[in-house]
């Protein structure tokens, strides 16, 4: 029992840092940038200005700590319900081997579109890639 109620403690600690926008994007590092630099190669209309180590790409796979993924579901808002509640540690804490889907998406008008996945779960809910790019912003 008090081993959970450190743990909860712990999520809710996090949650609240990286709910800090300073904090998360220092927390965030790299990996968004990485996922920017992508979806600005991929979007672009004229694919000559595209280096040719994304051009081909159909995914990409990094590999993340779970105190990087944490706060990039935070500024996806995937706890933004919750604000008030201190949230189960299983419930918000990455687990082990967790998969996060980042689906970059057009339709036939070649709009793009981008929806987020915690292990096959919704956790950013398919929008237009304009409203996804305070992520990196």
């Amino acid at each position: 029992l008090h081993r959970d109620r450190v743990l909860n403690l712990v999520a809710w600690r996090y949650l609240r840092w990286y709910n800090n926008d300073e904090i998360g994007k220092l927390a965030i590092g790299d990996f968004a940038d990485n996922i920017r630099k992508i979806f600005d190669h991929t979007s672009k209309q004229d694919i000559t200005e595209c280096p040719p180590e994304i051009l081909n790409k159909r995914f990409s796979i990094f590999s993340a700590h779970d105190v990087t993924l944490l706060p990039f579901m935070v500024a996806l808002g995937a706890f933004k319900n919750h604000e008030a509640e201190v949230l189960e540690f299983d419930k918000v804490w990455p687990e082990y081997g967790t998969i996060i889907s980042i689906e970059h998406l057009a339709d036939d008008k070649d709009e793009r579109f981008v929806r987020v996945l915690r292990n096959e779960e919704e956790i950013f809910p398919l929008t237009h890639i304009e409203n996804f790019k305070f992520i990196w912003e």
